[in-house]
C-alpha cells in the first residue's frame, strides 16, 4: 500500500467508530449491518449477541468484509477502506475485559463515566467479541474528484 493510502486507512481507523460488517448467510447470500467498532490488537473488533443470526453465519463461514467510511467523521465522505478478512468469535473473559472498555470509549468519547458504565453493562457472557483479521485492504479516496466536480 502506498504511503498516502496507509495514511488514509490509519485516519479512518482512528477517527471513525462505525463500519459495515458483511457476512455470508446459510443460503449463500450476503448480509450486512452497520455496527460500531474499535481496533484491538491490530484487528477490527466489534460485538454481537450470542444468539444473533450473524454469529451463527460467521461460525459457519468466517470470511467477512468490513467497510469503514469517512462519512460523518473528520476524514470526510468519499473516502473509505474495504477490508476482507477472517472473523474469529471470542467469548472468553480476558478478551471481553480488553474489548469492552476500548469499545465503550470509542462509542462514547465525550463521557468517561458513561463509557465506564457502558463497558460494565455490556461485559456479559452473551455479548461476544468479533475479531476480524484483515487479509486485504482496499482503500478508496474520491475526495479530489468530488472537490473538482463541485468547482464545475
Amino acid at each position: 500500500m502506498a504511503r498516502v493510502e496507509e495514511d488514509l486507512v490509519r485516519r479512518l481507523l482512528e477517527e471513525q467508530n462505525e463500519c459495515v460488517l458483511s457476512w455470508i448467510k446459510q443460503d449463500g447470500t450476503p448480509a450486512s449491518s452497520v455496527v460500531s467498532f474499535v481496533v484491538l490488537e491490530e484487528r477490527i473488533a466489534m460485538t454481537a449477541l450470542a444468539g444473533a443470526p450473524r454469529v451463527r453465519a460467521i461460525r459457519r463461514n468466517p470470511n467477512v468484509a468490513v467497510v469503514v467510511s469517512g462519512a460523518g467523521s473528520p476524514v470526510g465522505h468519499g473516502r473509505c477502506v474495504s477490508i476482507q478478512g477472517a472473523c474469529e468469535i471470542r467469548g472468553d473473559q480476558a478478551t471481553r475485559d480488553r474489548f469492552f472498555p476500548a469499545f465503550s470509549r470509542a462509542v462514547l468519547p465525550g463521557s468517561v463515566r458513561g463509557a465506564e458504565m457502558m463497558a460494565e453493562g455490556m461485559n456479559t457472557p452473551e455479548n461476544l467479541v468479533l475479531l476480524v483479521t484483515p487479509r486485504k485492504w482496499i482503500p478508496y479516496d474520491a475526495q479530489e474528484r468530488l472537490q473538482a466536480a463541485n468547482r464545475l
